[in-house]
């Protein structure tokens, strides 16, 4: 079956109520003869929609379409009777007066009856009764089950049902939406979602639709921490320093056993060519000698004095010449030889003593 044409159609509808947006984007289509219900919080604009709908209202931007030649018939949420009968008031509109007044009999209103001192009900049934009297395309009913028996209420649905002209309904009650309604339009968030049955499926619906909606909020939400935090770490983090690996340079000329001076950022180190001639593998075992220095102390006795000779005077240690540095204008360096372990360096004194006097 083809699509009808809608009788009206709002689209991308906003509206400012002070400084409160009402609306943001509303679009909404009601199709000939077709009986919907429009539902959403208190203070959501249900009424003022229905009012944009009408033209009562214009809107602060979006479209509104009308099917030209289309009868509107409109019962507010607070009727006001007007005229002296409610005949008079009947046949205000558009409507016939033979067939207002039939109308007023169906509500079971006389239509004589003076329009001073009415009750909630009747003033109700009056609205109701003129509004199917004008014959619309469309009729828009704001709360109509207001201050009507459980009688009124079901001829009330009954004549929804075989009406031919399309009708949006906004009411509380429940039961009346599931009897007479068959697409819903749900006004939430300042827009208008809609659903092709009837309200006995809006609440499973609408959960669906909550959830879903949370679901994808929780996604952006994530989305944009992740997003917000890697563009504060691409401002505040330091740049990597790379530290370069040490290089041995040359910094003089070679010695005549071929040893050089190296210098490695500020450490300058004399690397001999060749290891020298005393050295033997045995040598790493065995303590360095060294000399006595004579005390001042009374010597000991005969049997345990030693005479040194001549040849074993102290005399001054001669620097090794592979540690010498290669330049005149830097400080001395003390050179450390690659070819003696520091543990042979590190023998007690007294060991090497007892070597001496022996």
């Amino acid at each position: 079956m083809a699509a009808r044409p809608p009788l009206i159609a709002l689209k991308g509808v906003r509206l400012q109520d002070g400084q409160r947006p009402l609306f943001d984007g509303v679009d909404l289509a009601i199709e000939p003869r077709t009986r919907a219900c429009l539902v959403g919080r208190n203070g959501a604009g249900k009424s003022t929609l229905m009012k944009i709908i009408m033209g009562q209202i214009e809107p602060d931007s979006g479209e509104r379409a009308v099917q030209s030649g289309v009868r509107f018939a409109y019962v507010p949420q607070e009727p006001v009777i007007t005229g002296e009968t409610l005949l008079d008031y009947a046949i205000s509109g558009d409507a016939e007066s033979w067939t207002a007044e039939a109308w007023l009999h169906t509500f079971g209103l006389d239509p004589e009856k003076s329009a001073l001192n009415l009750s909630g009900g009747e003033i109700r049934r009056a609205a109701l009764a003129k509004a199917f009297a004008e014959e619309p395309d469309l009729m828009l009913l704001d709360e109509p089950t207001n201050h009507l028996d459980i009688l009124a209420i079901e001829l009330l649905e009954e004549e929804l049902i075989s009406a031919r002209c399309a009708v949006l309904v906004v009411s509380h009650d429940r039961a009346f939406l599931n009897r007479v309604t068959q697409t819903c339009h749900w006004l939430e968030g300042r827009r208008v979602r809609s659903l092709n049955k009837s309200f006995d499926a809006f609440d499973e619906w609408s959960t669906k639709v909550t959830g879903e909606e949370a679901q994808s909020l929780q996604r952006l939400t994530r989305t944009i921490e992740r997003e917000t935090e890697t563009f504060y770490r691409s401002i505040t983090a330091a740049p990597a320093t790379r530290v370069a690996p040490a290089r041995l340079t040359p910094c003089g000329p070679t010695a005549r056993n071929g040893s050089r001076m190296f210098r490695a950022s500020s450490i300058s180190a004399s690397i001999p060519a060749r290891p020298p001639a005393s050295w033997s593998p045995t040598s790493r075992a065995s303590p360095r000698p060294s000399a006595i220095v004579p005390s001042s102390s009374p010597s000991p006795p005969a049997s345990s004095a030693v005479t040194a000779s001549p040849s074993s005077a102290p005399t001054a240690r001669a620097r090794p010449p592979w540690s010498r540095s290669c330049s005149a204008n830097s400080p001395p360096t003390r050179a450390r030889s690659s070819w003696v372990p520091i543990s042979s360096r590190s023998t007690s004194t007294s060991h090497a003593r007892a070597s001496a006097v022996t």
